[in-house]
């Protein structure tokens, strides 16, 4: 049976077909999920609220985003505090709520949705969402979502913000001629926060 639900993921609604095989013994299915593309960091800060750099914590919760269904489906959700060190705005928040897809429960492909590594810095592109229209999402207070999955996702080692979006590495392996620079798969974070956003 394919049953598709729907969910919010960088504050645009995301169709995830999840495929039930009912009791097919040894067999794992994956998820597939669309979500919107960047070629390059300024498109993905120009959709976002939010660019900001800190330190993500171990999962607070888990939650189920049902979207509305009242058969108890929906999409597991992990609720994250981000320490923000410094970010787009002239005044930063310290601490955020970050919320995304639990990857391991949703069998997703890791270039499709963000698994966030518990203490690590993170370079991340997010849109806020004040009053999420989820009820199942609600009581959180202000969320943020990473752009596009992966796409708003950069782990930070070294001073140097790393892509995990493959589709960064795609376009610059597969198309020579329209390329995004090096710097959109390796950046200086001090860069990209100063990077044009959606509310700047």
């Amino acid at each position: 049976m394919n049953r598709t639900t729907r969910c919010l993921l960088g504050g645009a609604l995301v169709s995830l077909l999840v495929v039930v095989v009912g009791c097919a013994p040894a067999t794992t299915q994956h998820s597939s999920v669309s979500r919107k593309t960047y070629t390059d960091v300024a498109a993905a800060a120009l959709d976002s609220d939010l660019v900001a750099l800190g330190t993500i914590s171990e999962p607070l919760q888990q939650m189920l985003d049902t979207g509305g269904a009242t058969d108890g489906s929906g999409i597991p959700m992990l609720v994250y505090s981000f320490a923000v060190s410094t970010s787009s705005l002239a005044t930063s928040p310290s601490t955020i709520t970050v919320v995304s897809v639990d990857v391991d429960k949703l069998h997703l492909d890791p270039d499709d949705a963000a698994a966030f590594k518990p203490n690590h810095q993170y370079l991340l592109f997010l849109d806020e969402q004040t009053e999420p229209d989820r009820a199942s999402l609600k009581g959180l207070g202000t969320i943020y979502t990473p752009v596009g999955g992966n796409a708003g996702v950069f782990p930070v080692n070294n001073g140097r913000a790393k892509a995990l979006d493959a589709e960064y590495k795609r376009i610059k392996k597969d198309d020579p001629e329209t390329k995004p620079a090096d710097d959109t798969l390796s950046l200086d974070p001090a860069v990209a926060l100063e990077l044009p956003t959606a509310t700047s």
